[in-house]
């Protein structure tokens, strides 16, 4: 009996710990590994002025994160959920971006286009 509750213990923790081993962190279900390297790659700088911030972007059934720029006339950058470089739909130094963005997201209103802030530099 008591070898039998030792093996089941053993079982249970080794489920436990196999289970908890699996489990993504996540933003909204997506992997975190794009926003956590993005994260230590800024603060490897100063502080951006203004502070750098992310953000999820959500349009249609795509979802994209939005890196700002650390400082003015400077493009902001956009990613696809798995972390690649799409476009810059803003900044530079006509504040318009480059112009390769596969939707016009200036003139998407917040119906169209939700925006969730997913982390900004709290440094000072």
């Amino acid at each position: 009996m008591v070898a039998t509750l030792k093996y089941l213990s053993f079982l249970l923790l080794g489920i436990l710990l196999n289970a908890e081993g699996c489990k993504k962190e996540s933003v909204d279900g997506m992997s975190t590994d794009f926003v956590k390297n993005k994260i230590a790659e800024i603060e490897k700088n100063p502080v951006y002025n203004p502070p750098a911030s992310i953000w999820k972007w959500e349009y249609q059934d795509s979802i994209y994160f939005y890196v700002t720029a650390d400082c003015c006339d400077q493009f902001n950058e956009l990613y696809n959920r798995d972390g690649k470089l799409i476009c810059h739909p803003d900044g530079g130094f006509t504040g318009r971006g480059d112009g390769n963005c596969p939707v016009d997201f200036r003139s998407l209103d917040s119906t169209q286009l939700k925006k969730t802030l997913v982390w900004r530099d709290s440094r000072k």
